[in-house]
This record gives structure tokens, sequence and C-alpha cells, in this order.
């Protein structure tokens, strides 16, 4: 019976090459976005060394800029329809930024500070890693890239971006696109178009869209953070806020001042309430002194009178003792007198 024959040996064929196609998908694909996720982490590294070194607020705005550009460069790219053709997008994008880093570094050495060699060379030579492996990019599909490459930076030898590179933005040189896909021979990435492999495609898109959704809000964080620190770090913005921040030190110091002419006036105030009652006793205490002084001067007076009394009973006794033992002197030498005796 036709429904109970095994399966044809083309069918076969099929399947294993599915499964083979499938699996190298996927393994490759994964391998791609960790060098997305990689090179995130790099040049998120090389932020925050800026910051511990305490650098100018104008280089860390400049390289959240460059972190966010790269990352968002590596992960788009790494999400390619398919993996092939993203590993070679990959190849040609971290070779060109490599040099287009350089190129900054060199243009503007105050502010384009960052590691060229430990964040786009590092990531090139990861690239490099997964497309040396076999059944990826041959050595002479390599060979292309390089020489489309150097072309590529001999006719910009001012290169201060590559954007999204990708191959056919050097198909120019010397038709660097077809010799690469067009050279290569029938394999598991060659094109299928059965069900199966539409399906797994699906599969793969998926996957793609949730690993892109669970870095999103970093991404967004990243941008914002970026878009305030290169804002707050303008030239013009950094003037403003130093003004701003003397004139909050002005009307702190004003304040402060003011402040103290309160309490100042405050005490002024009690000094003259304490003033007034002072002046208040001190006219009591005058009014006081004032019949004291009437009667200092009668007591004055009285001692006065009494010392006239007491010279006057002084000098009468005086004048009568005086008296007295004059007219016992005279008796005493009466001449009758001692001749009786």
């Amino acid at each position: 019976m036709p429904g109970c024959s095994s399966p044809s040996q083309r069918q076969l064929e099929l399947d294993r090459q599915y499964t083979e196609q499938t699996r190298f998908r996927v393994q490759l694909t994964s391998e791609l976005l960790d060098i997305a996720d990689t090179a995130a982490s790099l040049f998120q590294a090389e932020v925050i060394r800026a910051r511990l070194n305490g650098r100018p607020e104008r280089e860390i705005a400049y390289l959240e800029l460059t972190r966010n550009n790269a990352a968002a460069n590596y992960r788009s790219l790494a999400l390619g329809q398919d993996a092939w053709g993203a590993l070679v997008d990959l190849y040609v994008f971290s070779e060109l930024s490599n040099a287009a880093c350089e190129h900054r570094a060199d243009a503007r050495p105050d502010l384009a500070t960052i590691d060229c060699d430990a964040t786009y060379g590092e990531i090139h030579r990861r690239i490099l890693a997964i497309a040396s492996k076999p059944d990826h990019i041959t050595a002479e599909n390599r060979a292309i890239l390089d020489a489309a490459v150097e072309a590529y930076k001999t006719k910009h030898p001012d290169l201060i971006s590559a954007g999204m590179m990708r191959l056919e933005d050097l198909a120019e040189y010397s038709g660097t696109a077809s010799a690469v896909f067009d050279a290569a021979e029938p394999g598991m990435m060659s094109s299928i178009t059965n069900a199966a492999t539409e399906l797994e495609q699906t599969r793969l898109l998926g996957a793609h869209v949730i690993w892109l959704a669970s870095r999103l809000p970093t991404a967004a964080g990243w941008e914002a953070q970026a878009t305030i620190d290169m804002a707050i770090s303008d030239p013009g913005v950094q003037s403003g806020l130093e003004r701003a921040t003397l004139l909050s030190k002005q009307l702190d110091a004003t304040s402060t001042t003011v402040a103290t002419l309160s309490a100042n006036a405050s005490g002024l105030a009690t000094d003259v309430r304490n003033l007034s009652a002072s002046v208040g006793e001190l006219r009591h205490e005058l009014g006081n002194l004032d019949g004291d002084r009437a009667l200092l001067r009668e007591v004055i007076v009285a001692m006065a009178v009494i010392a006239a009394l007491f010279l006057l009973v002084l000098g009468g006794g005086f004048f009568a003792i005086t008296r007295a033992v004059r007219t016992r002197q005279a008796t005493d030498h009466a001449p009758g007198e001692r001749e009786s005796a």
C-alpha cells in the first residue's frame, strides 16, 4: 500500500540535510549573539573604567555614545536572516570599525579615548576565530573579503565610521558579494525551500525577537543616560550650570546675611528695650537720690548744730574749771592765812 511505503532515499537525504542545517544555524546564531553581548560588555567596561579614573564628563558621554552605537551595530548584524550571511557581515564590519576607531583617535585624541584594540580589535579576533572554523568561511573567501576591505580602506583613508557595513557595500570592489556567495559550493547553507526549513526560519526569528527584547531595557537605559550626559557635558550647558550654582551660593549667602541681620535687629531691639528700662531705673534712682540729698543736708545741719552745742558746752565747762582753779590758787596765797598757819 502507498501509505505504508517507507520514506524515499531523497526524503531521507533532505531530512538529514535539514537536520544538519538546523544544527549549524542554531549553533552559529548562538555564537554570533554571544559576540554581540561580549561587544556590549567590553564597551561598557571602557565607560566604567573612565568613570573610575575620573575622566571629564564630555569624554565619558562620548564613550557612552560609542558604546551604544557599537552594541546596536553588532546586535543588528548578528540578527541577520541567515547565520552565515550574518557572520560575513560581522567579519567585514569588525575589521572596518577597528580602522575607523583608530582614525577617530588620531583626529580627536582628547575626546575619542577608547581603547580600540581592547574593544573593536578584540571583537574582530573573536569573529575571525569563528569564521575560521570548518564549514564557516573558507580561507579563500576570507582572502577575498580581506582584499575588498583593504581596497575600501584605501579609497576611504579617513574613514571614521563603519556604520552597519555589510558585504554588499563592498561589492563594487572586485565584485565581492558574487565572488564570495557564488564561489561557495552547495552545502548545508544552500537554499532549501521546503516547508520544514521555512518553519525553522520562523522559530529562529522568534528566538531572535526574544533575545533582542530581553536586551532592550538595557539599551534604552544606555541611550537615555548617554543623551543626558552629552547634553550636560556641553560647554554652554556647563557654563549655565556653573552660573546657576554660583547664583545658588550667592542666594544662600544672602539668606544667611538676612538671617544674621534679622537676628542682629532682634538683638538690637532687645538692647534698646533693656536700655530704656535702665534709663527708667536710672531716673528712679536719681529721684531717690534727690530725696537722699535733702535728708543728708538735714543730717549735716543737725550734726553741725550738735557739734556747735557740744563745743559751746565744752567751752563753758572749760571756762568754769579755769576760773575755779584760779580762785583756789588765789585763796591759797592770801597773807593772813599764811601767817596764821
